[in-house]
């Protein structure tokens, strides 16, 4: 039976409605139009929250934050969310509120830790009990602790759900070998793991006080960690790695040979003689019959020769996979023609550039 107002048809105007999912305003408009909007509208209105950025309207958050965490309803909706620990520190009323973060799956934390406070301890328990629910499965740390007890701490107890985790965190310089041992039936399996600045936790990674099992990596951004791809705790990613993002700035040689499923490569380069041969040593290590199918170069301010010379050994190399070689550079490199520096490239139809 067919409906006379297509308003009443709950499937296309939860299609419409999710059109405006970046618009708030109008989003909160919907929640008033009629009962029957209200479910769609609110999904798009608070599955992510971010409490993070300039600390400048921080009254305004925090007291956003304080009705937000009296709103059980709400929090259950929540499937991303974005802090600094400001607001961890700030909100008792929101700390108390986590386990109501039923649905959570992203959790994205920034900021510093004050030193030896009564707050920090609140944001340390606030933290270890957001990595602990039993939903997430993504997670983001761009922290810098005030001692290494401290981000120990965190991870104790953290959920076996999780999946993904990106490091940006720094702490003291610290012998994380001498470490206490954590105490979990089994190490968490990854599936990525990405390590950004700085290398203070890096060492962490292979320990017994790390929790996670990355043996089944599928993707991995190493940056300039490099020497970790030689440590035991790696030695199954030859088998399973299928994503790899490096700097060629390294003193550690890459054979790319080693990762038998790689599909995906992305390489950051820099000005310099150094970076580039790295760059060439690794790409010249790809056997024949290799799965590449994309590679990106992300190149800081190159020079024409320099591109010439990626473009003559990926043109002479067998790729039987790649599809697609993407050159991201900067703005200010515009003036650099990169098709006229990578002419055979661009002969196959494997070029592409990208200005960021």
């Amino acid at each position: 039976m067919l409906c006379g107002n297509p308003f009443q048809v709950p499937e296309l105007t939860d299609y419409c409605l999710d059109f405006l999912h970046e618009s708030k305003p109008d989003l909160k408009t919907c929640t008033a139009v009629c009962r029957g909007w209200l479910p769609t509208a609110r999904f798009h209105l608070f599955s992510a929250l971010n409490f993070s950025g300039p600390l400048g309207n921080r009254d305004l958050r925090i007291s956003h934050l304080v009705g937000i965490s009296g709103s059980p309803h709400i929090l259950a909706l929540v499937s991303r969310l974005t802090i600094d620990v400001y607001y961890l520190e700030e909100s008792n009323s929101f700390s108390a509120a986590i386990p109501q973060l039923k649905q959570l799956e992203e959790i994205y934390i920034s900021g510093d830790l004050r030193p030896s406070t009564s707050t920090l301890h609140t944001a340390l328990v606030a933290a270890r009990a957001i990595l602990g629910l039993p939903t997430v499965q993504n997670v983001e740390l761009y922290s810098s602790f005030q001692s290494p007890d401290a981000f120990l701490y965190i991870w104790n107890g953290c959920a076996e759900s999780i999946r993904h985790l990106t490091l940006g965190t720094k702490t003291p310089t610290y012998d994380w070998a001498s470490s206490p041992v954590l105490d979990m039936r089994r190490k968490i399996p990854l599936e990525s793991l990405s390590l950004m600045y700085p290398h203070s936790v890096t060492s962490w990674l292979a320990t017994t006080a790390c929790p996670f099992d990355f043996s089944r990596l599928t993707t991995l951004s190493v940056q300039e960690h490099v020497i970790i791809l030689g440590w035991p705790q790696f030695a199954g990613v030859h088998l399973t790695l299928q994503r790899l993002e490096f700097w060629a700035a390294s003193r550690t040689p890459l054979d790319l040979g080693l990762f038998a499923r790689l599909q995906h490569l992305r390489i950051l380069l820099v000005q310099g003689g150094p970076s580039l041969e790295m760059a060439l040593t690794a790409l010249s290590t790809l056997p024949g019959g290799n799965r590449l199918a994309s590679l990106e170069i992300g190149y800081l301010s190159p020079l024409p020769g320099s591109l010439g010379r990626l473009d003559d050994l990926l043109f002479s190399m067998a790729l039987p996979a790649l599809a697609e070689v993407t050159v991201a550079t900067n703005i200010a490199s515009r003036h650099i023609n990169v098709e006229k520096a990578m002419p055979k490239l661009l002969s196959r139809g494997l070029l592409s550039v990208i200005y960021r």
